[in-house]
């Protein structure tokens, strides 16, 4: 949220530190600041109207997160936490005693998407222009300056979190407007132009003829107020947060008051932005105000919370004395009691955060300063478990990859199976039933790429859970040549075999060449091709290496793969049989360069004085 440091020091009663200083404290106590190194002091940025210099205006780019958008996305809210952070003296919020008249508003309240809903008659109303510092402080934060009484509205939302409408008396059917939700053929424009199409579970404000606005949204344009309007009806409510995020999202109205409603707010706080609104409307516009008519089926009340010292400092990690939580307490305006080291706080109405202890030792700890906790390695007396699942998967998998499988993954969706999702992947919305299915896919896939990947057979396996109609299981699947076995966990056999967690098997894909090329690369988007080539060399351990490098240097970057698939040994000379790869990155080889190549290793082969078979 944009927090103008003039707007903010309105409601300090202490010089705030300079801008840049400020938004440090706020950074290290609350919130992250945007921008915080670019700030500058206030004695150094000028405007100059018509070339008088005076001091200009400073806005801070808070990002309030979303636990504490319901009391500190506004000026006040954020003043409060300031002066707590600083220990600084925050402001009371006086209202005056106005001369009220009866009123003809009436309201009904016929959907539980409202919880409280005041409203409040001015008439009289006077409207223009605003003056100057109020247009001036609401173009600080990039808020447009329309007329004194919308310009008001927005005022008190931005100073105190509560979003707030003014209708135009004389354009309602009666006094008596109606919460309600909306019907099905109902269409309403909005305040910028928008046409939208209502729906049953939009929740609305109406009087008895039309929907005037979508409830805690935005307003429409039939009871818009204009330069010709006399009377206005103040609107001051509370909706539900899940609601008011449902419709500005279905209907992609984005408004800074469904902000604040879908983050929630206390419905306590309606009276008071009741009251200072009506002050400010007064003083802007001269009207005369009646009688505020206030719907609360469900009040909400006070809340506390208990929590010890010691409880807090073993939380913490410090030795915080009970004077000094009892200090920061007051800074932050809680009333509570002390008994022995027992804390009970009242918890304002504005913070709903507070939920228990646990949210008040962050709270103390945040005012005390994390920079200042010493960090330490809490101890635990750690008693490793046994966890019989896990163990018999690692057994299972040792197990294959022993046996040369190599280990898949394959999707947990299939296109059929028992249990269907309701947005699932396109082509796959269901569960999977078993792992055969995905596991022969990938076998017939890999299968193809058996030279490539430097392997003599293609063996894969999968460990995964499936979801037939008898319930979740946990599975094993394997395939070979032989076909695809699947069962469950609890029905492998493993021979004896026990829990390990060493690393078994040949990584797929690296072979003799890669060894001496030094590791692994990309495949290729091309097709590769392969060919065989068997020869008699010396049986020395040195010939094999000899023949593997002269396979790289005739190949060059053409050579993929160099796989010794036979071997054997006569007459004191070793037969190696080599299956070559060949693939090129930039494109698809043809036959005569591969044959070229062959022929280069023919004659390197027979410059070392061996036989080719």
């Amino acid at each position: 949220m944009k927090i103008s440091y003039n707007w903010l020091q309105s409601y300090i009663e202490e010089p705030l530190p300079e801008p840049k200083q400020l938004a440090e404290k706020i950074i290290f106590g609350a919130f992250e600041v945007e921008n915080a190194d670019e700030l500058e002091t206030l004695s150094t940025i000028v405007e100059r109207v018509d070339g008088v210099s005076r001091p200009g205006e400073v806005v801070l780019d808070i990002k309030v997160l979303p636990d504490r958008a319901h009391d500190c996305l506004s000026h006040y809210g954020m003043a409060r936490e300031v002066a707590g952070l600083l220990s600084l003296t925050l402001k009371s919020l006086e209202h005056r005693q106005h001369e009220n008249v009866d009123s003809d508003v009436t309201v009904s309240l016929e959907t539980g998407v409202c919880r409280r809903y005041i409203a409040r008659k001015i008439f009289d109303v006077k409207v223009g222009p605003s003056p100057k510092w109020l247009s001036e402080r609401l173009e600080a934060i990039g808020q447009r300056s329309i007329n004194n009484i919308v310009d008001a509205t927005n005022y008190i939302m931005f100073s105190l979190g509560q979003p707030i409408h003014a209708f135009d008396y004389d354009k309602l059917a009666s006094g008596h407007l109606i919460v309600r939700q909306a019907r099905a053929d109902e269409v309403l424009t909005t305040l910028d132009g928008k046409i939208v199409a209502l729906s049953e579970d939009v929740a609305v404000i109406a009087d008895e003829r039309h929907a005037l606005a979508i409830a805690g949204v935005k307003g429409g344009t039939i009871a818009e107020v204009d330069e010709a309007t006399k009377s206005i009806v103040i609107e001051v409510a509370n909706f539900d947060p899940i609601a008011v995020r449902k419709t500005a999202k279905k209907l992609n109205l984005l408004t800074d008051s469904a902000k604040r409603f879908e983050n929630e707010l206390t419905p306590h706080l309606a009276e008071k932005a009741m009251h200072m609104v009506t002050d400010l409307i007064v003083d802007l516009t001269g009207g005369q105000p009646c009688f505020p008519i206030d719907e609360y089926p469900n009040p909400v009340s006070q809340r506390s919370v208990s929590f010890t010292a010691a409880e807090t400092n073993a939380t913490l990690g410090t030795a915080i004395s009970q004077s000094e939580m009892e200090t920061i307490l007051t800074r932050y305006g809680y009333e509570f009691e002390n008994e022995a080291g027992i804390f009970t706080a009242i918890v304002p109405f504005e913070r709903l955060d507070i939920t228990g202890a646990h949210d008040m030792a962050e709270e103390i700890g945040r005012a005390y300063g994390y920079e200042k906790i010493t960090a330490r390695i809490p101890k635990i007396d750690f008693v490793s478990g046994k966890n019989e699942i896990f163990e018999r998967i690692t057994a299972i998998r040792n197990d294959l990859v022993s046996k040369g499988y190599q280990e898949v993954y394959t999707y947990s969706f299939a296109k059929k199976g028992d249990f269907e999702v309701v947005r699932g992947p396109v082509g796959k919305s269901a569960l999977r039933k078993n792992l055969a299915d995905g596991l022969a896919a990938s076998y017939d896939l890999n299968r193809q790429n058996t030279d490539l990947l430097g392997l003599a057979e293609m063996k894969i396996f999968e460990i995964g859970t499936v979801f037939p109609k008898t319930g979740e299981e946990l599975r094993v699947a394997y395939a070979d040549k032989k076909g695809i076995t699947e069962v469950k966990i609890s029905d492998y056999p493993l021979d004896g075999a026990t829990p390990s967690f060493r690393e078994g098997g040949r990584r797929p894909g690296v072979s003799e060449t890669e060894k001496e090329k030094g590791g692994f690369k990309m495949w290729s988007e091309y097709p590769f091709t392969s060919r065989d080539i068997a020869v008699w060399v010396p049986d020395t351990n040195q010939a094999r290496g000899d023949l593997i490098s002269i396979f790289i240097n005739c190949g060059h970057a053409l050579i993929r793969n160099a796989i010794l698939f036979d071997q054997f040994r006569k007459e004191g000379k070793n037969s190696l049989a080599f299956r070559l790869v060949f693939q090129s990155y930039e494109r698809t080889l043809v036959s005569d360069e591969v044959d070229a190549i062959m022929e280069n290793i023919y004659a390197a082969v027979k410059e070392k004085g061996w036989e080719v078979r």
